[in-house]
């Protein structure tokens, strides 16, 4: 048996005690329970437009804030998420406004796993406000007649446009676990 010296016990004992930290760590990770419709505060990067947008265009955006539960993160600022056009309905007559159906592709939560982000009112598109267009519409037509009616030909919808740096906040589809 070779005989060591005070100091290589002392750097034996270190390292063995720094490699039982190092594994016993994992085994002491907070799991934080993620509901269904936490918000995701959303940036988008790239332009969306109805006037120029088409079925499969892919849009990038990040997020806008860290994103937390319980006091701790769950999805780090800056993580990028993709969407997708699925639909495309330009602006029409009668003020009918633009909307464009859209899905966003999972996003990396903090310990890697991809999580599925929805909207917050279920309807999966974006689109430009036409209940005041067609309230206006229709109440010409009521008290003008058929001129009222005739007016509502020229009355054209607004059109959807989201420029980079513009604001979107989506939410967490399904209830998922986050370790931490």
């Amino acid at each position: 048996m070779t005989k060591r010296s005070p100091a290589m016990r002392v750097c034996a004992s270190i390292t063995a005690l720094a490699f039982a930290v190092t594994m016993a760590v994992p085994a002491f990770a907070a799991t934080v329970f993620v509901p269904a419709g936490t918000e995701v505060p959303l940036i988008f990067d790239t332009p969306l437009n109805s006037k120029t947008a088409h079925d499969g265009d892919i849009v990038q955006l990040h997020v806008a804030h860290r994103v937390m539960v319980d006091g701790r993160t769950i999805i780090a600022r800056g993580t990028r998420v993709t969407g997708t056009v699925t639909k495309v309905d330009k602006a029409t007559v009668y003020g009918i406004g633009a909307k464009v159906g859209f899905r966003f592709n999972p996003i990396r939560t903090i310990d890697g796993q991809m999580v599925d982000l929805g909207f917050k009112n279920k309807s999966k598109q974006i689109s430009s406000q036409t209940g005041a267009a067609a309230g206006t519409t229709a109440a010409a037509t009521f008290i003008l007649g058929p001129v009222g009616l005739i007016g509502g030909l020229f009355f054209h919808g607004k059109s959807v446009s989201e420029r980079p740096g513009s604001h979107i906040t989506v939410v967490i589809a399904h209830d998922t676990n986050v370790s931490l």
